[in-house]
């Protein structure tokens, strides 16, 4: 008898792609049958390698599915008696549960901070609820790790938000059993996520290039023209321009300005403070005069 070893990659032009079938008692778990994924590489040494890795994840991800299902039978038989091991170890766990370290975490970190980090912390942890339940902070294995790595790539978020957010847990965990003088938890430090990719840089025209287009809108004069100058020339979004209206443009001063804090009535966060007051706006004029239907603003 031939024992074949499973690689499970297939080739797309000069491409490796990981490519394996979800097994039947767990589709339901997922949108499509089968788990494909580009390595970004041409060459198979590096391919095999990251498909083990890739193997041993999905591996780890179906047998919590798998657990979880068996689980839920039992307790279904036995009227809600948890059973498996990760309820074994939520009743070994020392430390406060992950909501409560959220609590303990946001309370003495927080200080200081804009509102983006607890929002960030809340999500994450939130995410984390989704696939596992409110342990122990001492209680998470990697499994658990894993399965929340999978869980956020299916939220088809990118690498960079998927370490964020398993960083930002991770901080959470490790902060929390400092105070409570446990061990810091490795359960989710250096989970893989792939072969780093090159990033794209975005593009950011020049002010030579800016100010082309602006002549160029000048020289067409029309309505989407004068509009697409007034964005070049302040920096404003799409929506806050279309918004605009005459009571927030200010040119009888020795520089022009525009309060954006409020659009049209309607209040925009965040915005005033990074490019209201104070821009001079060298296109504002002439777009005003192509655009509002009385000539003048003192009316």
């Amino acid at each position: 008898m031939v024992h074949q070893k499973c690689s499970y990659l297939k080739l797309k032009g000069q491409t490796y792609y990981f490519s394996r079938r979800v097994p039947k008692r767990i589709q339901k778990h997922f949108k499509t049958d089968r788990v494909e994924v580009c390595l970004h590489t041409t060459l198979e040494s590096s391919a095999l390698r990251q498909s083990q890795v890739l193997a041993s994840e999905l591996e780890d991800h179906w047998y919590i599915l798998r657990r979880r299902e068996m689980k839920d039978r039992l307790s279904n038989v036995f009227g809600g008696f948890e059973f498996g091991q990760g309820a074994a170890l939520a009743q070994m766990g020392k430390g406060p549960k992950l909501s409560q370290a959220l609590e303990t975490y946001l309370s003495l970190k927080s200080a200081g901070r804009p509102k983006t980090f607890e929002g960030g912390a809340r999500r994450s942890v939130g995410y984390l609820m989704e696939v596992t339940d409110d342990k122990p902070i001492d209680a998470y294995q990697r499994s658990d790790a894993n399965a929340f790595r999978e869980y956020l790539r299916s939220r088809s978020l990118s690498s960079e938000s998927i370490a964020r957010t398993i960083s930002n847990v991770r901080a959470i965990i490790n902060f929390v059993s400092k105070e409570e003088g446990l061990q810091p938890s490795l359960a989710f430090s250096g989970v893989y996520l792939g072969e780093p990719t090159k990033k794209v840089t975005r593009y950011v025209p020049d002010v030579a290039e800016l100010r082309k287009l602006q002549r160029l809108c000048r020289s067409s004069d029309d309505e989407l023209r004068w509009l697409l100058a007034l964005i070049s020339d302040t920096g404003l979004r799409l929506s806050e321009a279309l918004g605009l209206s005459k009571g927030e443009v200010f040119l009888d001063t020795s520089t022009p300005y525009i309060v954006i804090d409020q659009i049209g009535g309607w209040l925009t966060q965040g915005v005033g403070a990074s490019y209201g007051l104070g821009h001079n706006h060298g296109t504002l004029t002439r777009w005003l005069v192509a655009i509002v239907e009385v000539p003048n603003l003192e009316s």
